[in-house]
């Protein structure tokens, strides 16, 4: 109750020590708090009936004392009481005080207490007024709350996930951390007060934050966005993680939420799997997966590979396809008896292939079980062994004659007891050299005087050794005299079979093996290897053998003639280390991708010969396996000559790169710019200093970002204009001049791709009347497959391709190269594929491979529907003679 109500002034209170008026009781008795009121003795004079309502004690009981304040104050809380009490006569007004009472039937009410002294108008004491306010219900609804909030934080800090809660700035970017629970602690590091300090800008990658507009947006079109990525630790590790982020909003201010989830375990089974897949796929095993019915779900490639068959092909057919029919129906049904019965089947398989052809495979077939046991897969492992079984034959015909044989031949077995110091030779041992069985003595005198005279030396030496220690084992080889006079070459082996009780050799058993045939062919190798060598050496070509690290092993005549470096020089070091290259970047990428996809770009690279003249190469790269190790042959056709003979390239011709840097453009050009011919150099590029690091100081340079400033600065002629003028002008002032256009697709994202190629046009025009060569590159990735087309159809891609007495065109060409490559892989090539690999219709497929079969130079065949294309002998041999192409 407020205080004017009971102030003596408007209250009118005439006497408070004898009763209240009759206004303030009035509005007391129907108030809902508890109301007291004590004269300036301190006596309870009035008490309202809300105490009785509330409480259930008697008001009457009070008023005269029967009870007091601290018959129901809470015994925890008596003090309250005690110390204001202390107080009750002082001129103070105590609001609010917390306290809990004990009602008559013994349960507990939260109060609030207020309490003012009464004072009339001369400031004089008169007593005091006191409410109790019953706040149980706000305390128990503050209590649940707490509880709520108690819950929400221990479930907030309990999370396996990392909960962070931000700010959002005015600009929709996260501000300052506001919340975040234990595990996002945990796992970044960070403490609660550095956390608020932080925003999550702070734990996020660089690349992150420049996605963050997407982010924003994202959220705004979908209320949420789900994305991984990396946050970064106090430590610097980065943590992968999984995060969910809302925006929400409380009390009218907008906060993020974001959950991250800790994603570092499944990355790693991803990886697994990932790993999994790709050792699936790469394997060089056969791998078949079905379901319960033997329905084909999955083939890796090696299968196709093997059997012809692709896996949308097999795909929800039985493996029966594959039957042969030359296997016992017992051996299949065996079969599904073991893996339907949850175990691993082993056997072999005589399959089919789709051409037809038979092939053997030893296969490995196991259920696949689900977490609860059941079957819900088969899985097949198999291996081809078709090779292995031609040679199990063999072997077993081989094993025959070999029985038949030694039956017949054996080699010559003798004996030493060095107890006795007695020697026996067997029968064998005598008629495999033309003596009769013991036609001479078994002694060691003997067996040396028949020993070559060249070779007793060396066959004493190591057989005096052997005797002055006796090892377990002797191996000697030498020539030996048979009876007609004749040598044959004799290996010697024998072991000791017998020693005493100190170790003391006692017997010890050999044989004679006749080794003439393969000292025979040890020489015939031996001729090969110095003939092969003499080939290689006059080869009038480079010829390079390089391991995998580059280092070099073989190094021919041609390559020292050609390079002035001998071979004695260059063995051993790494290729490209050698001051021969202008560019030796192309020989690596080359080999290395020949290493990775088996395949090789034959790319021009040009080498400084002996006198320093720069010569144009045409490499070809080759592995070689040996033993346990790989190796890489290069060959090499000095193609300087040649290109220059029949005009690789044209002056007054225009050609094109489709490549995404200059590693095969600049050699080109650089070997163009040998003689006295000056360069134009267009490009975008900024750094000029590229033409002095590329060997290119003879070019001009101009720079297309130059003129587009220069053009929006000063409002000239447009980018195309500009650039067609500078042309003309070089033409005209340098012919037979050279022009690099390096990104002609750069110009498309200024102008149309028909602007652009009608600036080609007019250079063209250029180039054919002042009689200079254009080179354009352009980057395939950034243009459409047509408008890749249409500058093909105006440029000749590099290089030329007129070979010998045919000129041929480049698109012509590019068909004949690409049958002879596909032929060599015993490849069938289809109009479709041709159709395919050069985007063109079937009206041109038509009329070019008409073109090249009017030359001669292929001939196509009709198999049912398809028709098929096969180079001719004239064919090959025109790409034989221009291997430059």
């Amino acid at each position: 109750m407020d205080k004017t109500l009971i102030d003596c002034k408007n209250c009118e209170l005439k006497d408070i020590d004898k009763n209240l008026t009759l206004t303030y009781k009035t509005i007391a008795d129907f108030t809902r708090d508890i109301e007291f009121c004590r004269d300036k003795n301190g006596k309870c004079i009035y008490v309202n009936p809300a105490f009785e309502r509330l409480l259930g004690y008697s008001a009457k009981d009070y008023k005269q004392g029967k009870i007091s304040i601290y018959d129901f104050v809470h015994p925890d809380d008596i003090k309250i009481p005690k110390e204001y009490m202390s107080r009750l006569f002082s001129f103070e007004n105590f609001d609010d005080i917390e306290i809990r009472l004990i009602k008559n039937d013994n349960s507990i009410m939260f109060a609030s207490c207020s309490s003012q002294p009464i004072v009339d108008e001369q400031g004089t004491y008169l007593g005091r007024r006191t409410s109790i306010r019953d706040i149980t219900h706000r305390k128990n609804a503050e209590r649940k709350i707490e509880a709520k909030e108690k819950k929400f934080r221990e479930i907030f800090n309990k999370s396996n996930d990392a909960i962070f809660l931000y700010n959002i700035k005015e600009d929709g970017y996260p501000g300052k951390f506001v919340e975040v629970n234990q595990i996002a602690r945990d796992y970044l590091g960070y403490s609660k007060e550095e956390f608020l300090q932080m925003s999550p800008l702070d734990i996020k990658e660089p690349k992150d934050v420049e996605k963050l507009p997407e982010i924003i947006q994202e959220i705004d079109k979908k209320g949420y966005v789900l994305f991984e990525t990396n946050l970064i630790a106090k430590d610097g590790s980065q943590i992968p993680m999984e995060i969910s982020s809302h925006i929400i909003s409380m009390n009218g201010k907008q906060y993020g939420h974001s959950i991250a989830r800790n994603i570092t375990e499944r990355k790693k089974v991803e990886q697994q799997l990932r790993k999994l897949s790709t050792t699936i796929k790469q394997s060089p095993s056969i791998i078949v997966i079905t379901d319960l019915d033997g329905n084909i779900e999955y083939v890796n490639p090696k299968f196709s590979k093997l059997t012809g068959y692709n896996q949308d092909e097999v795909v929800g057919k039985n493996p029966n396809i594959l039957k042969s029919g030359q296997l016992n129906d017992a051996l299949y049904k065996k079969l599904w008896e073991t893996i339907t019965s949850g175990n691993e089947w082993y056997g072999q398989f005589l399959n089919k292939k789709k051409n037809g052809e038979l092939y053997w495979e030893s296969a490995a077939i196991s259920p696949i079980f689900d977490d609860h046991g059941n079957i819900i897969n088969y899985f097949k492992v198999a291996e081809d062994i078709t090779k292995r079984k031609k040679a199990e034959k063999q072997l077993i015909r081989s094993i025959i004659e070999t029985e038949l044989f030694l039956n017949a031949t054996t080699d010559g077995v003798w004996e030493w007891n060095f107890k006795t110091n007695k020697l026996f030779f067997s029968d064998r041992y005598y008629t495999m050299l033309g003596y009769t069985p013991h036609e001479f003595k078994p002694t060691y005198e003997n067996w040396l005087k028949r020993i070559h005279p060249d070779d007793v030396d060396h066959a004493k030496k190591v057989a005096e050794n052997y005797l002055a220690k006796k090892p377990d084992f002797y191996e000697n080889e030498f020539r030996f005299r048979t009876k007609s006079g004749d040598y044959k070459w004799i290996r010697a082996r024998a072991k000791v079979v017998k020693r005493d009780e100190n170790g003391n050799a006692i017997r010890l058993i050999g044989s004679h093996e006749d080794i003439t045939l393969k000292k025979m062919q040890e020489q015939r190798i031996i001729q090969t290897k110095n003939k092969l060598s003499e080939i290689i050496d006059s080869a009038p070509r480079i010829i390079v053998l390089i391991d995998e690290d580059f280092k070099i092993e073989l190094w021919n005549k041609e390559t020292e003639k050609i390079t002035g470096l001998s071979g004695k020089k260059a063995i051993g070091k790494s290729l490209l280390t050698l001051p021969i290259f202008d560019n030796a970047d192309i020989v690596q990428d080359s080999v290395k991708k020949l290493f990775e996809d088996n395949e090789v770009t034959k790319s021009l690279i040009t080498i400084k010969d002996k006198d320093g003249r720069k010569r144009l190469i045409q490499p070809s790269y080759n592995i070689i396996t040996r033993k346990d190790k790989k190796g890489i042959l290069i060959f090499g056709n000095d193609v300087t000559e040649d290109a220059e003979k029949h005009g690789k390239i044209i002056s007054g011709q225009g050609y094109f790169f489709q490549s995404e840097d200059n590693k095969e453009a600049i050699p080109v050009l650089r070997f163009l710019l040998h003689s006295d011919k000056k360069g134009l150099f267009i490009s975008r590029l900024k750094e000029k200093q590229l033409l002095h690091a590329e060997g290119l100081t003879k070019c001009t340079y101009l720079n297309l970002n130059s003129l587009e400033l220069n053009q929006s600065q000063n409002n000239t002629a447009s980018l195309i204009d500009m650039v067609d003028q500078k042309v003309k002008k070089f033409c005209e002032h340098n012919p037979t001049g050279i022009i690099y256009f390096d990104r002609l697709d750069y110009l498309t994202y200024h102008h149309s791709f028909d602007d652009s190629l009608k600036l080609l046009y007019r250079i063209h025009e250029y180039i054919v009347y002042y009689n200079c060569i254009l080179i354009v590159r352009i980057n395939p990735g950034l243009l459409s497959s047509k408008q890749i087309t249409a500058i093909r159809e105006e440029l000749h891609p590099l290089p030329s391709r007129d070979i010998a007495e045919i000129e041929l065109e480049d698109k012509l060409f590019s068909i004949l190269l690409f049958v002879n490559e596909k032929q060599e892989n015993n490849c069938i090539v289809s109009f479709k594929m041709i159709k395919k690999e050069f985007s063109i219709v079937d009206v041109t497929v038509k009329k070019r491979l008409n073109a090249l079969e009017d030359l001669g130079l292929i001939f196509i065949k009709q198999r049912g529907r398809m028709k098929t294309v096969h180079i001719t002998k004239k064919g090959k041999h025109l790409l034989a003679k221009r291997e430059i192409i």
